[in-house]
């Protein structure tokens, strides 16, 4: 018996499902020892396929029309973003630092937890208060008043501070609203603001992510890993993640 695993982010399980089936129809391949797994606490996905020898050509057209149809989410063969990250910063000879505010150091604690992160993670800092930013990441006081501290002007200022004062290679910066207080109708809980890239290149995203306090972190904290790994591979398209709580593993 083979196996075969896409790892996946920001799709909605249910529509993999649809999708796996129509493929898998069409191909007349059997759904018995094809699974989704959620089991991750960060929400990444793992379609795991298992199949025999013999049924090598038949599921090499499946592997093809899943890379065609799923290429947007697909982000490795082999392991969870943290790893994977950290495989692309070494591939790439890139030193990472991270800036932080609403998910609190989490996304620094995920990467740390990987064995060699030491040879592409530089410096994890949580800029909780607008002070703080003002004083480690150099945010500039009018940007914070005009635009507030959850803005994606604040979010690029964070990534660019950061990286001049790290000279890292590549910096990602968080700040949102985790809720269950702090919303407002403009920017309601969830909210959130993430800036990646280099100095010559600092990309931000707004996302709404409304999930309870933890859950929206660990969220945050697998886009934010995501949306750097796309930065490094030069994958520019628009991602429209779906963002849901985790639910149980289920078979096809």
């Amino acid at each position: 018996m083979k196996k075969q695993i896409f790892y996946m982010f920001g799709i909605s399980p249910i529509i993999l499902r649809e999708s796996l089936e129509k493929h898998l129809a069409q191909l007349e391949i059997k759904t018995s020892d094809v699974i989704i797994d959620q089991s991750s606490d960060f929400g990444e996905l793992r379609l795991i396929i298992k199949y025999h020898q013999n049924q090598i050509p038949i599921y090499s057209q499946l592997f093809k029309l899943l890379h065609e149809s799923f290429n947007s989410f697909i982000y490795s063969e082999k392991s969870y973003l943290p790893e994977c990250l950290i495989e692309y910063l070494k591939k790439h000879n890139k030193i990472l630092s991270i800036a932080e505010s609403c998910t609190g150091g989490m996304i620094s604690s995920q990467i740390t937890k990987i064995p060699g992160a030491s040879s592409v993670f530089d410096t994890g800092i949580v800029t909780y208060s607008n002070a703080s930013k003002m004083k480690f990441l150099g945010v500039d006081e009018p940007c914070l008043l005009k635009y507030g501290a959850v803005s994606e002007q604040t979010a690029e200022a964070m990534v660019s501070g950061l990286l001049h004062a790290t000279h890292s290679d590549l910096g990602i910066a968080v700040t949102g609203i985790a809720g269950p207080t702090g919303g407002t109708p403009e920017k309601p809980n969830g909210t959130v603001y993430i800036g990646w890239g280099s100095q010559k290149n600092i990309q931000t995203q707004h996302f709404i992510i409304p999930l309870p306090r933890l859950e929206f972190q660990k969220k945050v904290t697998s886009t934010a890993m995501n949306q750097l790994i796309r930065f490094i591979l030069k994958e520019d398209e628009v991602v429209n993640y779906y963002f849901d709580q985790q639910s149980t593993n289920f078979n096809l």
